[in-house]
């Protein structure tokens, strides 16, 4: 199962409403017997392997004081995810912007590899 569901704005509706449908999708997954997760998160959400880079952490809390409500979503849903039975992936994309892909793709955990803040929608299209 691939699963897109985020905030569509800074003005989240309601109490958590990505980690609530997540939270029906997983219970569907299980009804019909699939196991294997793939969700588009964000980079405010921090992995337990992160380790300290400024410019990710100032990012965290720049967008947890603008948009409290979504931030915490977010990080309800990352929690949902993680505490699962399921096997999971979750892709954190951090800002997009428009322009071309790049020659190659930055993966990796905060800290431990070279990652921007920033991410071309044609890097997105192009990392299938």
């Amino acid at each position: 199962m691939i699963s897109a569901l985020g905030p569509n704005s800074l003005k989240v509706q309601g109490d958590k409403p990505v980690m609530r449908g997540l939270h029906n999708i997983i219970a569907a997954m299980k009804l019909a017997g699939v196991r294997r997760l793939v969700q588009i998160s964000t980079a405010a959400y921090r992995d337990p392997k992160d380790r300290f880079a400024f410019n990710a952490h100032a990012f965290v809390l720049l967008f947890k004081l603008l948009t409290r409500k979504a931030y915490e979503d977010i990080k309800a849903t990352g929690e949902l995810i993680a505490h699962s039975d399921l096997d999971w992936t979750l892709v954190r994309i951090p800002n997009l912007k428009d322009g071309p892909a790049q020659s190659k793709l930055q993966v990796g955990w905060y800290g431990q590899a070279r990652l921007g803040m920033k991410l071309s929608r044609g890097n997105l299209a192009k990392s299938r």
